[in-house]
Order: structure tokens, then sequence, then C-alpha cells
């Protein structure tokens, strides 16, 4: 869902702030998972997730980067995931 054809005609479509709200959500509930599992990676998302919604309510940043960086959020977990995978350690 989150990936670089999403961010292609992300602004193009309508209800920009609906669709950031819905995708903050559903990052929220992976950084939770992460953060209750005392994963150093949750934490950091967590506060970049939060930092990157207020700069775009202060509109220090446009929608697009907001999206941009969720993108990249989920990149992360994803390669955190991958890797306790591996390490059988099980998905978070």
């Amino acid at each position: 869902m989150l990936d670089e054809a999403f961010l292609a005609d992300f602004e193009q479509k309508p209800h920009v702030d609906l669709r950031l709200k819905l995708l903050q959500k559903l990052l929220e509930e992976e950084i939770f998972y992460l953060v209750k599992q005392k994963n150093a990676l949750g934490k950091e998302l967590s506060k970049l997730l939060e930092k990157t919604i207020n700069d775009y309510h202060n509109r220090v940043i446009t929608a697009t980067a907001v999206a941009q960086m969720m993108v990249e959020a989920k990149k992360k977990m994803d390669e955190e995931r991958k890797k306790k995978k591996e390490r059988g350690a099980g998905a978070f």
C-alpha cells in the first residue's frame, strides 16, 4: 500500500488530509507493537511520525513530504520484520 506508486499520484487524488489521517492511524498501530516489544525502532518512528504530523499541521512541510516519510517508515518496519524473521524471532 505504501510504496513509490502510491506517492506518484498522492496529491492528485481528492481528500489528501483524510488519506493522511488514515495512513497515520495504520502506521501508529504498527509502531505501537514495536514500542510494546521495546524495539528501539518503534520509539524512533513514533517520534518521527509525531514530529512530521506536527510540521504538516504547522504548514512547515507538504502532504507529499508526510506521505514520503510514511513510506520510508513502512520500509524500515518491513526491513525490521524481515530481520526478525531471518533470526527466527518471529514477526512483530
